[in-house]
């Protein structure tokens, strides 16, 4: 006796992965939560074996989707779904002590540039006591150490907190959107392509995100420039002014950059959406694309939809790199300007302790600065996202009202006659303001009867099968109907899961019935939305169901569907039925069918045959869609070669570097230049060193050297933002037409949301993010190396002390990469179920409804959004824990080499130690600069390395061989024939 195939069947088969960790933070301790040491455990485990999602600690209950949805409920219904109002009310708290913890930190920043002034003072003082100078120093010197400490407690806090608020808000944002996405009437659904909608569900979510990190940045900056303005003019006097007179004026110059900035974004934005747009239907239509030899023409119109947003783009980053060159320029024409005031107009003597002093406050007014454009652009992204987001929430929904249930009061007349469905008086348009496409639908459907609709192709059939379903816009009338729906419209539509699940749709197993079903639709193997079985199909039938298929469904011998329910064939003609509704010229009316359809319709058919299956007991069995798969270790070098050589070569690499050197070269020779200018007072004398001559000679070099380097910050920048697009161009080209080549059954095996993934976040990352991440590791590289080898030089024997520092440094950087690159990949596998779930919802919104499923798909997408933003929290906290100890450690360098100066004040002239001093603070953020790109380049060339991936798979025959064309001479055949002889197929590398 064989075994039944359904005997072990599961809705969900078990498990195989690791249980899930748990969430260890609930437990540490006091000092284990300031200095995160219960984040070690997580990254050892990821040294020892790749991650999967469940050795990540659960997410807290706090920040889960539905929780975070109850908690801005009222918020947004107190504020009429204002979404930045929502958030201040919900978040004041978090955001008043992160303020005041970043207000620590700068206050701490500013400790720098007072102890540089005092230490050059007292031991350039040559007429106290060496050693009290020498005390003041060092106490100085230990009061710089514990601010820096300080300030890494500080930042620790500041960062965790804005990353766990951000986690909230793209939960909240995401979790709206979906549920909007959900409701949209026809109307509004048909101004939205789902290519907008996952744009907007992830670009825009990100950039209002984004944002909200650097909120409190847009008032402290403004706040440490006054502080560092102040104590410029408390060391600079007066000449103070004309540098924040040059400071006025850059920032102005900067404000019309930004505008026009502003709407080169929104062009951005608006050329992304369309390229999305035609990604999304070239791929959603793959196999019609396929079928019809389309796949040139529509790579082509997907690339010159590619050139217009990366022309937009190039705009964009030429200006960005304009506002980049006012920025890093300004620190220089700051210095030029009080300098030159101090000097030549005040005939004031420039000493080491007033140059390297104001320098250091310069840093100070530089870093907020160069910042201004980063957060500036945020701000304009965010805005747009904004506006996108919120016109996109106030757009209208689908009226519940459009359709009575038997709870309303106005249902008791239909259910006290049997009436399971009815319409009376209808009225219906797809839009608003649009013409009624049903007038005077009247008809009523009693329990127990077979109805179909008939009538000639574009008359309203499927149009009052929506309008049953409350899809339309009512005008007037009433529609009733009285129990659930089973409903499957006339575009098929199914999720990327195996056939029973769909069949199940979310319902438990039962065992007889479904059984039953699943024999009668003859596929209990997995599909995909590309491959359809089409079962009993009610809107169509005759277009949709195979021959055969229709044959079993009528010949089958018991009835699909128990009695008491009601079947509704949406058809050109049915005598079968035994009521028919004729619809014409947009009216539909009710009349007599077949008497006899009762016992003779496919429903009720008693004919016997029998079906046989085979057992797919086995749960990989019969599966096209497997795991998302990602890399092991380190990114390829497969993959850096990739973009070496998608950016040109050695010889853009090595145009990018000589203008780097070139650049750190001329920056250093102006800080050389400076601090001979501040000695000549000492080797000079006075007189001679305040000379109209001098001071002009001096001032004119000086600003020679500050205007060259400001020229080769643009020449660079201009450099990595053209090669940079160069190179994601020909990544993107690539990676289309290798997908557009591709066999069907890659797109079997692959949903449409992993290649809308690398569509959208993985080529945003390409464009934007990853060449300016080279070009800030080059810069980070080439400044730390001039700045140690200067401080090495100057504090002689004692540089010895800083290689343990270095080795330090270079050990916390290596422990961070691994598992920071592990869970980069994780949060990519994770994202992409997020967004197939949400495409493939959006496209079948309607049936989801139909069968009363909306909740369901709700928690669906919430347990999605946990799954991936686990991962994401995960990340925080690693990310903070690296930060932390480079911080602390960049803490002990500055220590080592200040503490290094005073004691060999003696052997170095004042001009050295603040020239080596000012270098040294800035040492400590080059350095943890450096492995940040390191590490940031190591997770953001993920993307590159996925869009690889796709560049790489198998690809099929090609359509034209040039060895086997005829010759040109012969004439080409007028007549042929294709003929197969005992051929046999197979559907590519299945697991059935």
């Amino acid at each position: 006796m064989a075994t039944s195939p359904w005997r072990n069947y599961a809705t969900f088969q078990p498990s195989t992965r690791r249980p899930a960790a748990p969430n260890v933070q609930e437990s540490a301790g006091f000092l284990s939560r300031i200095f995160l040491f219960w984040v070690k455990p997580l990254m050892q485990q990821a040294h020892k074996q790749q991650l999967n999602a469940s050795d990540v600690w659960p997410l807290r209950h706090s920040i889960r989707a539905d929780t975070i949805l109850e908690r801005f409920k009222a918020p947004l219904q107190q504020h009429k779904n204002s979404l930045p109002k929502a958030f201040a009310r919900v978040f004041w708290f978090q955001f008043v002590l992160t303020g005041l913890a970043m207000l620590v930190s700068m206050l701490c920043n500013l400790v720098g540039p007072m102890a540089l002034n005092r230490v050059v003072t007292a031991l350039s003082d040559t007429s106290g006591e060496e050693e009290k100078r020498v005390t003041t120093a060092a106490q100085w010197v230990g009061l710089v150490f514990a601010a820096q400490v300080v300030q890494a407690l500080a930042d620790c806090y500041t960062g965790l907190q804005n990353e766990v608020t951000a986690i909230q808000c793209i939960c909240l944002l995401k979790t709206l959107l979906f549920r909007k996405m959900m409701k949209l009437s026809a109307s509004s659904r048909k101004k939205k392509s789902t290519g907008e909608l996952t744009n907007m569900y992830t670009a825009d979510c990100e950039s209002l995100v984004r944002t909200a990190l650097v909120v409190h940045q847009m008032w402290l900056i403004p706040l440490q420039i006054v502080v560092a303005s102040y104590m410029l003019v408390r060391v600079l006097s007066v000449a103070a002014f004309a540098g924040i007179a040059v400071i006025v004026l850059m920032l102005w110059l900067n404000h019309l950059v930004s505008k026009r900035m502003h709407s080169l974004q929104r062009e951005v934005r608006r050329e992304k959406d369309k390229r999305m747009k035609k990604v999304t239907e070239a791929f959603k239509a793959v196999s019609i694309v396929k079928l019809n030899a389309w796949e040139n023409p529509i790579t082509a119109r997907i690339s010159a939809a590619r050139e217009t947003e990366l022309h937009a783009l190039l705009k964009m980053r030429i200006m960005t790199s304009l506002s980049i060159v006012l920025l890093w320029g300004m620190p220089v024409f700051v210095s030029i300007a009080a300098f030159g005031t101090f000097s030549a107009v005040l005939h004031r003597d420039l000493t080491p302790a007033i140059v390297f002093t104001s320098l250091a406050l310069f840093l100070l007014i530089q870093a907020p600065l160069r910042s201004i454009t980063f957060i500036v652009s945020m701000a304009i992204q965010c805005s747009v996202a904004l506006e996108r987001i919120s016109s996109f929430l106030s757009m209208a929904e689908l009226k519940e009202s459009n359709v009575i249930t038997i709870h309303d009061p106005l249902a008791r007349k239909y259910v006290a006659k049997d009436v399971i469905v009815a319409v009376a008086n209808g009225e219906f348009a797809w839009d608003k303001d649009g013409f009624s496409l049903l007038r005077e639908v009247n008809f009523e459907v009693k329990m127990g009867e077979f109805v179909a609709v008939q009538g000639p192709v574009g008359c309203g059939k499927s149009s009052l099968c929506s309008a049953l379903l409350g899809e339309m816009e009512k005008r007037k009338g009433t529609v009733f109907v009285g129990g659930s729906v089973a409903y499957c419209s006339q575009q098929p539509w199914i999720q990327n899961m195996t056939v029973k699940d769909n069949i199940l749709f979310g319902h438990p197993f039962e065992r007889t019935k479904d059984k039953t079903i699943i024999l009668v639709t003859h596929n209990p193997e997995i599909i995909t939305s590309k491959f359809i079985t089409r079962a009993v199909t009610l809107d169509d039938v005759g277009s949709l169901v195979e021959t055969y298929r229709a044959d079993s469904q009528s010949d089958y011998e018991s009835p699909v569907f128990p009695m008491g329910r009601d079947f509704y064939s949406l058809s050109f003609g049915d005598s079968d039925a035994t009521t028919q509704i004729s619809t014409s010229d947009g009216t539909a009316s009710e009349g007599a069918g077949n008497d006899e359809a009762v016992t003779a319709s496919p429903v009720y058919s008693t004919r016997k045959k029998s079906l046989s299956i085979a057992s797919t007991s086995d749960s990989e069995r019969g599966r096209m869609i497997q795991d998302e798969a990602r890399s092991d270790g380190r990114v390829s070098r497969h993959v850096f070669e990739a973009y070496y050589y998608a950016v040109g070569g050695l010889p853009v690499v090595s145009a990018i570097l000589v203008s780097q050197m070139l650049w750190q070269a001329l920056q250093i020779s102006s800080d050389f230049w400076l601090s001979r200018w501040s000695n000549d007072a000492t080797t000079l004398g006075k007189a001679a060193a305040n000379t109209n001559a001098h001071t002009a000679y001096r001032l004119g070099v000086y600003a020679i050297l500050g205007l060259l380097a400001a020229l080769m910050v643009f020449g660079r920048t201009v450099l990595i933002t053209i090669y940079g697009i160069r190179a994601a161009r020909n990544l993107f080209d690539h990676m289309t037409y290798s997908l557009m080549h591709a066999p069907m059954r890659f797109f079997d095996a692959n949903p449409i949301g992993r290649v809308l993934t690398r569509y959208g976040g993985d080529v945003a990352a390409v464009d934007v993010q990853i060449p300016f991440m080279f070009g800030t590791l080059a810069a980070n590289v080439f400044s730390v190396g001039c700045s140690l080898a200067t401080a090495a030089f100057l504090i002689r024997w004692k540089g010895f002390l800083l290689v343990p520092v270095i080795a330090v440094y270079l050990a916390v950087g290596s422990f961070y990469i691994s598992p920071a690159r592990e869970l980069q990949r994780l949060s990519k596998t994770t994202l992409s179920p997020v967004l197939t779930h949400m495409s493939e919802s959006v496209d079948g919104a309607s049936v989801v409804r139909a069968f009363g499923q909306v909740q369901r798909f709700f928690q669906t997408s919430s347990a999605k959004l946990d799954a991936n933003h686990k991962i994401w929290y995960a990340q925080v906290y690693v990310t903070q824990w690296f930060s932390l100890r480079i911080q602390l450690v960049g803490s002990l360098l500055l220590l080592v080499v200040t503490s290094s100066l005073v004691f060999l004040h003696r052997q170095l002239n004042v001009a050295m130690i603040g020239l080596a001093f000012s270098y040294s603070l800035k040492i400590a953020a080059n350095l943890e600069g450096i492995i940040r790109s390191l590490t940031r380049i190591e997770t953001v060339m993920i993307s590159p390395e996925r869009m690889q991936e796709y560049i790489d798979i198998e690809q099929e025959a090609p359509y034209r061989i040039p060895m086997m064309d005829p010759p040109a001479q012969l004439e080409w055949p007028t007549t042929g024939s294709i003929v197969f002889d005992k051929v046999s197929f197979r559907k590519g590398q299945l697991y059935f």
